[in-house]
């Protein structure tokens, strides 16, 4: 499969998984009132994030591993930062987002690049191993998000920013699921390589 192809594949399934998530959020207990808000933030940020890592996996054999984390770590920051500023163009209207504190915000970035230079490393390292199970890449996004998930789940209720389960969702649940993106896009490819 070309890599322009792909990379829209795997736009378009990394926009359904953000839509899945914010239902995932709704149903774990997330305000029904920022719906419209929370999807676009959603979707913000599993483009990007998706798309970034899935370039990087379009790298020579060689270099794959390294390429995905560094995808990583440079989309986390800017679909976070992309992702935000979704958010504050809904809360300026609803005067929602008084009162942030640029070192939260700093320390969130921080820790999501973190996760997906992690998250970009593993993927990657399974995309050169020839991992060809799902479970495998659903167990990576699973055990990354635990981790980071579970960090940035207590940051995020400790300044009072949200409840526990629907944060605790979104960063568990999310990087599962771009792994199974990662991985549709693998089997994608290998399929139109065997055709």
């Amino acid at each position: 499969m070309p890599l322009p192809r792909k990379l829209i594949h795997v736009a378009w399934m990394a926009i359904v998984l953000g839509m899945v998530m914010e239902v995932i959020v709704l149903v774990a207990g997330g305000p029904l009132q920022t719906i419209v808000r929370d999807t676009l933030v959603k979707v913000a940020w599993s483009s990007i994030v998706c798309f970034g890592v899935a370039a990087g996996a379009a790298a020579a054999q060689k270099v794959r591993v390294p390429v995905m984390g560094l995808a990583g770590l440079f989309a986390a920051p800017a679909g976070f930062a992309v992702a935000r500023v979704v958010q504050k163009a809904f809360s300026f209207g609803v005067a929602q987002s008084g009162g942030d504190k640029m070192s939260i915000v700093l320390l969130l970035a921080t820790m999501k690049a973190g996760e997906y230079l992690a998250f970009g490393l593993i993927t990657g390292w399974l995309a050169s191993e020839r991992f060809e199970r799902a479970w495998q890449y659903a167990l990576a996004g699973a055990l990354t998000g635990l981790y980071f998930g579970g960090l940035i789940a207590t940051v995020t209720t400790s300044t009072g920013r949200g409840s526990a389960v629907p944060v605790v969702a979104n960063e568990v649940l999310f990087p599962v699921g771009c792994a199974l993106v990662l991985f549709a896009s693998k089997m994608l490819t290998a399929h139109d390589v065997a055709t």
